[in-house]
């Protein structure tokens, strides 16, 4: 009884585990085509700057003296 119980629980265990790695490469993959598709899609305007190895879009627009920078803070890792 207690061989079927032990037997029973591993398989379980063995199911749960393939289902779960399943859906984590599926989620995956998902991810990696929405993110082609969207970079195709929605392609920023203005211009691609590599800096210190990093690459910043930066977009340049009006008329007049004045020049206004906005900057969010650069994250290092």
């Amino acid at each position: 009884m207690m061989k079927k119980f032990r037997r029973r629980l591993f398989k379980t265990f063995i199911f749960g585990a393939v289902a779960l790695l399943l859906l984590l490469v599926t989620g995956f993959i998902y991810q990696q085509v929405s993110t082609r598709q969207d970079q195709k899609t929605f392609i920023p305007p203005g211009k691609l700057y590599s800096i210190h190895d990093e690459n910043m879009h930066l977009y340049t627009g009006g008329q007049g003296n004045a020049t206004v920078v906005l900057a969010s803070p650069l994250i290092l890792m």
